[in-house]
């Protein structure tokens, strides 16, 4: 008998939920650029996460390590807090396997990946964030193998000025401003940030400092734009990358420069020029905290050269897309390469060498095609790269 009432009384108490309105939820338009072609994310073939400037604000982190962590698939090893230092990995591949790209500008570093986020951007001024998962060779040649990490900085900022302080224990100050101008066709951007912190253990202590600045014209149908950064992270490093040794010790500094020139020939031809410059260097002492460095301290400076032309074309049969691609990845070291014919002074450090060295070129040729008819997007190219280290290489593809 209770089993009966019991029956009854959830039998009159659940409410149908097939009598409820339905509700229609319009999605927003998102575009993904890390491809050849801008594309609406529901119409792209590949797997693209997207973290957009709303996701950013009001995510709980205040580093690009930190916000990267919200994207499936990506794997983000952050060795100490506020982006002291990180690697990123996609899909099981290794940092070495994940391109980064700023603006669509290949920003990794010859010499390792552990350099691969070390960017002056704050993440303010990011727009935001397209994280393809897998392989991209097709497009972005051999150093996208597990995926892409492509991030897209702000470009219509209201003339304003922004300040920004945080503080907290151990010694923690954040503090940044943004001052940026817009006036007709000409737009401006100057930022400035420094983090440090007395760190919460022995030896966890950082130091860094960020600077980026962008200026960009429109003149008729052609858009120019200057980028340039600068970054300088001194940070303690203990047990980062090995725990036999806890007075690690690593200073690195990073600047680029990106100029690039855009122009619409006609109502089908859309033709972009980049050309970037990026060095690197590179402090390691296993052991900080000797009276007397002996000369086993590792020194490496790393420079590339890259310059890129794209073309896209639209036509009856779609979109066609071609261009190519010339870098020069250059380091010199006292640990890497081959025996320098004469040695170079490491700047800052009195008495010590590089006397090791490395260049190779990497020139891409490629071209691709796109296509819809209603609900379906074909794409499809080549990319041949020609390695001075490694040879010539054949990467097709199809989507």
């Amino acid at each position: 008998m209770q089993r009966f009432v019991l029956f009854l009384f959830f039998f009159f108490t659940v409410k149908p939920a097939f009598t409820q309105d339905s509700t229609a939820t319009a999605l927003a338009e998102v575009t993904v650029t890390a491809n050849f072609q801008p594309t609406d994310l529901r119409q792209t073939a590949r797997n693209v996460t997207v973290i957009t400037a709303r996701d950013i604000e009001q995510a709980p982190v205040k580093t690009l390590d930190g916000i990267l962590q919200y994207a499936l698939n990506v794997d983000v090893r952050s060795r100490a807090p506020l982006g002291v230092q990180a690697d990123v990995s996609i899909r099981g591949g290794n940092f070495d396997q994940t391109l980064i790209l700023v603006d669509g500008v290949k920003f990794n570093d010859p010499q390792t990946g552990h350099h691969a986020l070390n960017l002056p951007l704050p993440i303010e001024l990011i727009e935001k964030i397209e994280v393809l998962q897998g392989g991209d060779s097709r497009v972005f040649g051999p150093s996208a193998f597990s995926g892409v990490i492509n991030i897209l900085t702000k470009k219509s900022l209201p003339s304003q000025v922004r300040l920004g302080l945080t503080g907290g224990q151990h010694g923690l100050f954040q503090g940044n401003v943004a001052l940026s101008h817009r006036a007709q066709n000409v737009s401006a951007l100057l930022a400035a940030e420094k983090i440090r912190s007395d760190g919460f253990a022995h030896n966890t202590a950082f130091d860094r400092h960020n600077l980026y600045g962008r200026l960009a014209l429109d003149v008729n149908k052609t858009a120019l734009s200057v980028q340039a950064g600068f970054l300088d992270n001194r940070f303690g490093a203990a047990n980062f990358y090995s725990p036999k040794f806890y007075e690690q010790y690593e200073a690195v500094k990073s600047q680029f420069v990106i100029a690039q020139a855009s122009r619409t020939l006609g109502e089908k031809l859309f033709s972009t020029l980049t050309g970037t410059w990026r060095r690197h260097h590179d402090l390691y002492d296993f052991d900080n905290y000797r009276t007397v460095k002996p000369a086993s301290v590792n020194y490496h400076r790393s420079d590339v050269y890259n310059l890129e032309w794209r073309n896209r074309f639209i036509s009856a049969w779609g979109v066609t897309s071609f261009g190519a691609e010339w870098r020069r990845e250059s380091i010199v070291s006292n640990r890497l390469g081959d025996a320098l014919a004469i040695p170079k002074e490491v700047p800052g450090a009195y008495g010590q060498l590089y006397t090791k060295g490395k260049d190779r070129d990497n020139v891409n040729f490629y071209v691709e095609q796109l296509k819809r008819w209603n609900r379906l997007t074909l794409v499809g190219g080549t990319l041949v790269n020609v390695n001075s280290q490694f040879g010539t290489d054949w990467f097709p593809g199809l989507d």
